[in-house]
């Protein structure tokens, strides 16, 4: 294999026309790059240079073997700068994952100012239910993820993140979409559209636990597996539902969105990462998220 401080030392040579010059600029002694201009040659099999009175000359060989010499210590520095940026978390994957409605709020605003920071670091995004995130991370398949505490998996790490509250979706020519704000115990004779319990359970139970609280039990006619699929069932008139407010910027043709009077619900939101996975781009992107929040 060439030594690539002998290949730097003839490209050196070439360039100063002086064994001289391009020992001073290398920081090493003419006799010691002189041995090495001879180890390279021989492990080559030609001479790349001789000398004159007039100095040092390049022989056709070498001038033939000069741009692979060029060549390859180019390569040689980009793959240096390249390994320094990965060092940095400024080059490689960020593998991420987030829940279907983690994308609707301001969660999107912390991955574009990363991007911005980091714009060689590529992000795979994969769109999972919270605690399927949650395994993801564990596995140590995703790096980084975007769930709905309390976690499952205790041995996570996690930052809190805002919560966002939650409004009722209702059919747009349903009675109560003519006021500003709804009373809970004014849906009590309506059906309503759930996430499911498997899938929620702490924000399950919460929705039934503020029912109760306004005086009766939600009589839920179907459980979805996300808010999107609870829109879609509202805009088809099968119900009304809790999603968050973020949900209600994203126009849906036959759905309108109404704020609940007195105690709101809240959904949590989380950023989770497994510490034994813990990279420099990990720690990069939540740098820039506890910024943010601050």
């Amino acid at each position: 294999m060439l030594n690539l401080k002998s290949v730097q030392g003839f490209v050196e040579i070439v360039t100063s026309g002086s064994f001289r010059k391009a020992a001073n600029a290398m920081n090493m002694s003419q006799p010691a790059l002189s041995t090495r201009i001879s180890r390279l040659e021989d492990e080559l099999g030609f001479l790349l240079l001789k000398r004159s009175k007039h100095g040092v000359e390049i022989t056709r060989d070498g001038a033939n073997f000069l741009p692979h010499a060029e060549s390859l210590l180019h390569h040689v520095r980009k793959t240096q700068e390249t390994a320094k940026m990965i060092a940095r978390g400024e080059e490689g994957f960020l593998r991420l994952g987030y829940t279907p409605v983690s994308f609707f709020g301001y969660v999107p605003n912390f991955l574009n100012a990363y991007q911005q920071d980091f714009p060689k670091t590529v992000i795979s995004y994969s769109e999972l239910l919270s605690h399927d995130v949650e395994e993801q991370l564990v596995r140590q398949y995703l790096d980084v993820g975007i769930i709905h505490p309390p976690l499952r998996h205790k041995n996570l790490s996690f930052i809190q993140m805002k919560a966002e509250p939650l409004v009722i979706a209702l059919p747009e020519h349903h009675p109560l979409a003519k006021m500003p704000t709804i009373e809970l115990s004014a849906l009590q004779q309506e059906n309503f559209i759930l996430v499911r319990r498997d899938i929620g359970p702490v924000f399950f139970d919460k929705i039934l636990t503020l029912c109760n609280r306004a005086g009766f039990s939600p009589r839920i006619l179907q459980t979805v597996e996300t808010s999107i699929g609870l829109i879609g069932l509202v805009s088809a008139g099968s119900g009304i539902g809790f999603v968050i407010q973020s949900m209600a910027k994203s126009a849906r043709q036959g759905v309108c969105y109404r704020p609940i009077k007195g105690e709101t619900l809240h959904l949590p939101f989380a950023m989770a990462w497994n510490a034994e996975n813990c990279n420099i781009r990990v720690k990069n992107l939540i740098t820039i998220t506890k910024n943010l929040m601050n």
